[in-house]
């Protein structure tokens, strides 16, 4: 099989391992009833680091329950095949071609060197950045809860901000920290740095370790200049609409508004938590949000969406066609014509996606379409975002959903991956003729 199809097939795996364990009568708390769906709902939830749920995590599920969906997202958010690679290291089993060739397709890297030495950065700093997560959370919810509750509130809250995961143990999100800005600084901040991706964290942890000052990479640049432009540019216009709304920001002092705000764009495109009631938020806002999910993280990270990345791309490649030059350009440096076309295709397939799914999960389910919209988009950014919950949803919704979130979490890497295998040699070409558009 192919990288693509085995990342396809160890998530599945994932996804199937996680929903017989969370099936067993140990993962369920005393008196909650927990079905197959539900299980398997919140397996693949967990594997796609979505946080769309139909259970109250904090209550519906054991400790034992906890660690499962914990491990999950840990999975799921690294990677099945990097995960695997890692075991393989630590257990001291060589790392086959085939093995190199799948890791370099799940850290979207563009060749083999190296990519032993790259994973071992990787899981350094993911290790060394939720620690430090953990500890910071822990310490805040001292002040509410006994040490091991409060350690394990801070362990799993910083596994799932980190992997842009999304799931909580409070049962409201974040909606009680509205207005603690420690807490909502250390989340934001573990949810951003999950979804800057990994190639962007090691060449800063290898910078920081060598204390060079070469300069940084297009990919970093792009990826730094792009999260900061959605966020503060979301941030913005968030708090211009919701600034008044009693039932969301117009709630709050003036400062925590401005948090917030900032809060919901980062985590509108990424993590899914909320501070907010989101189904209060007015219809402005929910299509920024939609279009926040969209967009994503960036490649290699634990998010998802169609990456900021083939964003950019697509807005250099629309840029240079609107000036008159037929190179796309970003920082000075000229795109390859292969990667704008796959951006641009990938751009297309995901809107393409995107509605057929909304329309699907109309006719099976009825309902207004921006709910719908809404819905789909955040199952398929695995944003977990949400106006009324999948709870309400029947077995076809939640079956269409958890669709979704799969095919949010493996489609753009095997879509990029298809794309750039079929490409072969032409050995004749049509006969060219002018075509009228817009």
């Amino acid at each position: 099989m192919n990288p693509a199809r085995i990342l396809v097939f160890g998530l599945g795996a994932a996804v199937a391992a996680g929903t017989l364990l969370l099936k067993l009568p140990q993962a369920a708390a005393p008196g909650a009833a927990v079905t197959w769906l539900d299980a398997f709902f919140t397996a693949m939830s967990a594997v796609c680091v979505t946080g769309l749920t139909v259970l109250d995590t904090g209550r519906a599920w054991s400790p034992f329950g906890q660690v499962v969906i914990l491990a999950l997202m840990q999975i799921g958010g690294l990677g099945i095949m990097t995960v695997s690679a890692l075991v393989a290291l630590v257990l001291g089993r060589r790392i086959t071609l085939r093995d190199r060739l799948v890791m370099r397709q799940a850290l979207q890297e563009s060749d083999l060197a190296g990519l032993v030495r790259l994973l071992r950065y990787v899981a350094a700093a993911v290790l060394a950045i939720e620690a430090v997560g953990a500890l910071l959370l822990s310490a805040r919810f001292l002040a509410a809860m006994p040490w091991p509750r409060a350690l394990w509130f801070g362990v799993f809250h910083a596994v799932s901000s980190f992997n842009n995961a999304g799931f909580d143990l409070f049962g409201t999100s974040l909606r009680a920290f509205a207005e603690d800005g420690f807490v909502l600084t250390v989340v934001g901040a573990l949810a951003v740095l999950g979804g800057l991706g990994f190639h962007v964290l090691v060449e800063f942890w290898r910078r920081w370790g060598r204390r060079t000052r070469a300069p940084l990479s297009l990919h970093t640049r792009v990826v730094l200049a792009a999260t900061a432009l959605t966020t503060a540019a979301g941030a913005a216009g968030i708090l211009a609409l919701e600034w008044n709304n009693p039932s969301t920001l117009g709630a709050l002092p003036p400062a925590a508004r401005v948090g917030n705000a900032l809060f919901a764009a980062a985590a509108g495109r990424t993590s899914g938590f909320s501070t907010v009631d989101t189904a209060m938020l007015s219809v402005p806002t929910l299509v920024l949000l939609v279009a926040l999910m969209f967009v994503g993280g960036a490649p290699g990270s634990t998010a998802g969406g169609v990456k900021v990345t083939t964003v950019a791309a697509v807005w250099a490649t629309v840029a240079a066609t609107a000036r008159g030059s037929g190179d796309p350009v970003l920082f000075r440096r000229r795109l390859d014509r292969d990667l704008t076309d796959r951006a641009l295709a990938l751009f297309v397939i995901a809107l393409v996606v995107m509605l057929a799914a909304v329309m699907a999960l109309l006719l099976l389910e009825g309902g207004g379409f921006l709910p719908a919209l809404f819905q789909v988009t955040s199952a398929l950014g695995t944003v977990g975002l949400t106006m009324s919950g999948p709870a309400g949803l029947g077995a076809p919704g939640r079956l269409l959903l958890a669709l979704a979130m799969f095919a949010g979490r493996v489609g753009p890497l095997t879509l990029v991956f298809a794309l750039a295998s079929r490409r072969r040699r032409q050995l004749y070409r049509y006969p060219e003729e002018r075509l009228p558009i817009g």
